[in-house]
């Protein structure tokens, strides 16, 4: 309790002494120094946000288009399915839902122009249960069924239909190369016809310019395999486990599969983002020490002001450490008030990035895959920030405080 008292004691004088000298401290060089510890705060929250939200966004995009996990069949064998479907549920709990795909490399052609594409068969009664194609629909429905006419639907990326001039309702026509029975290092093309359903925002440069996604059946038919499919696309309960879960997986189903998470997919790019994270945050915290140490000199001209309140304090009896403690407090208050400030500044140049991010297209898309940003504000990030402006702050504290420490009764009183 005693100890309680002191501590609380230390704490009012600090502030006292600090907000009854408010003119002298935060002078025209106090009020500099504070906003750049707010503006140097405020670039830190928008930069961990922008890069969190670009981590987060390309995450989603993947998992979307290609699901959490993916399972190739490396064995061609015919295998029943539903046993297999068995097995790889019973090595993975976590598995929500599952379902069958075929993917194949294909050349578009429309109106003269030619495209090499890659065309994804889903199993359209399952595919919403595992992929999220359907919210990102951006013209036309979401259709895989075949049309009146007799041709199956087809979805496209953006990048594809604004390429090739195509709309919802249009037919466009797709080659696929197959061997001959022959000679396997002949082909025979084989040309399919379908039509769009739909214009698809996959959220990914190269999705949105090359991705195509149909039926199974018709993707089988097409590229004649039988009932044959390459794998398998899985949804997880808690996708942050997939890279866990992806290792059992290939562990357990042997070498006659191979298995990828939708981290593997951009592997370079996750651990640039994470380097790059750590890079800024350092690079621009240097803004928020060179702001601590401005706010620290303006504590030390307040402490050469102060000298008759340090006398008085001084002949009161209070001590050396005690007095050293009652700046550094103040100091940190500085410091926690620039800190609230440069977060609610940050907040608010987030909500502003957001709305120019709507508004007007700022990020090349063929640069950064993406061409926006879903602004992610994460806690750790938040407290990191806190963290280290305050311990930054108190440490820039220290010569000042122990300039008023060392100073003798007699000394301050002189000034009086």
């Amino acid at each position: 309790m005693i100890q309680w008292l002191k501590q609380s004691t230390t704490l009012w004088i600090a502030t006292k002494m600090l907000f009854s000298n408010r003119r002298k401290i935060l002078s025209t060089t106090g009020w500099i120094s504070l906003v750049g510890l707010i503006l140097g705060v405020a670039s830190l929250v928008v930069s961990m946000a922008v890069i969190s939200g670009f981590e987060s966004t390309l995450q989603k995009n993947i998992s979307d288009v290609s699901g959490h996990i993916q399972i190739y069949k490396m064995n061609s064998e015919p295998q029943s399915t539903e046993s297999l479907i068995e097995r790889i549920k019973n090595i993975e709990p976590d598995i929500e839902n599952l379902s069958r795909f075929f993917v194949t490399e294909a050349v578009l052609a429309h109106k003269g122009k030619l495209s090499g594409v890659f065309l994804q068969g889903v199993d359209e009664e399952k595919i919403g249960e595992v992929l999220n194609l359907k919210s990102r629909i951006k013209a036309g429905d979401f259709g895989l069924k075949t049309t009146a006419d007799g041709l199956p639907q087809i979805l496209i990326g953006k990048g594809i239909a604004k390429d090739f001039g195509l709309k919802p309702g249009d037919e466009l026509r797709l080659v696929v190369p197959i061997n001959t029975d022959l000679d396997v290092s002949q082909f025979q093309r084989r040309i399919g016809h379908f039509r769009v359903a739909g214009v698809l925002d996959l959220g990914k440069y190269d999705y949105d310019q090359r991705w195509m996604f149909t039926s199974l059946h018709a993707a089988q038919d097409l590229a004649e395999i039988g009932s044959r499919y390459s794998g398998f696309l899985l949804k997880l309960r808690h996708p942050q486990s997939a890279r866990e879960a992806s290792m059992r997986l290939s562990h357990n189903l042997g070498h006659d599969f191979r298995v990828r998470d939708w981290r593997d997919i951009n592997e370079n790019l996750f651990e640039a983002v994470k380097i790059e994270k750590v890079v800024i945050f350092f690079v621009i915290f240097v803004i928020v020490v060179a702001a601590a140490f401005n706010v620290a000199s303006s504590l030390y001209i307040n402490v050469v002001r102060s000298y008759p309140e340090i006398g008085i304090l001084k002949a009161l009896g209070v001590s050396q450490k005690k007095l050293a403690r009652i700046f550094s407090i103040q100091g940190v208050l500085l410091g926690g008030l620039g800190c609230t400030l440069g977060l609610v500044f940050g907040f608010i140049l987030c909500f502003g990035f957001t709305i120019l991010e709507n508004q007007f297209s700022i990020l090349p898309a063929s640069v950064y895959k993406v061409d926006r940003i879903e602004v992610q504000l994460r806690g750790i990030d938040l407290l990191s920030i806190a963290v280290a402006t305050l311990l930054i702050c108190y440490l820039a504290t220290w010569a000042p405080a122990r300039k008023a420490a060392q100073m003798t009764a007699v000394e301050g009183l002189r000034h009086d």
